[in-house]
């Protein structure tokens, strides 16, 4: 999992946030047990105490309120039939140019993990959740195109950065896309390489203004 200073070593939004004036409401949605920085960041959670208690998909905050969304190992919680509306959500939330960060298992190498190590510890929590209570159970799973697809099906958004991580190579871009990390934005390439295989899915969206 990716929480608290971890998370410093993915690309630091931070300078562009702190460009755009976005530095208000920030939510840490499936916050867990574990905020990434319950200074800065609303938690939201249904299972574990939080400043929200409200499911991802049904959130009681105002359209247009938010300026950041961090949803890190989280949204595989979540019903495959709610993904839609969650991200449909948090769509709904975010001001105009503002940024959410999802972060979710690989799928794929999850499947190739198994495989190799077939016990009922981690690798079976891997797929299923370490279930130990309501709100850590695994009920879907994404692999780069398919988290892909959630997110553009679900508002108008502009890709910043899909990164994979491997553990042994960081940063890793998926094949197909054009990123626009400092600066400039670009419209992401929607050609995936479904072969490319990480430990997890880092995808930055940033919702596009009305036209």
């Amino acid at each position: 999992m990716i929480k608290g200073e971890n998370v410093a070593k993915y690309f630091n939004l931070e300078p562009i946030l702190q460009e755009r004036g976005l530095d208000g409401v920030r939510l840490d949605i499936g916050a867990g047990k574990f905020p990434v920085d319950a200074a800065q960041f609303i938690t939201v959670d249904l299972h574990t105490s939080a400043d929200i208690m409200a499911p991802m998909w049904s959130i009681p905050l105002p359209d247009n309120s938010v300026d950041y969304i961090y949803c890190s190992h989280a949204l595989e919680h979540t019903p495959k039939s709610q993904v839609s509306p969650t991200l449909r959500e948090f769509y709904r939330l975010l001001k105009p140019h503002s940024i959410m960060r999802i972060i979710v298992p690989d799928l794929t190498w999850v499947c190739h993990w198994w495989l190799e190590h077939q016990d009922t510890g981690w690798a079976m929590d891997l797929i299923y959740g370490n279930q130990t209570h309501d709100g850590e159970f695994h009920r879907t799973g994404f692999n780069v195109p398919i988290l892909y697809k959630y997110i553009e099906d679900s508002g108008s958004w502009t890709f910043r950065s899909v990164f994979l991580d491997r553990g042994d190579v960081t940063y890793k871009e998926a094949e197909g896309f054009e990123l626009s990390l400092e600066g400039g934005r670009k419209e992401a390439t929607p050609r995936i390489a479904a072969h490319v295989v990480g430990r997890q899915i880092v995808i930055d969206a940033e919702k596009n203004g009305e036209e």
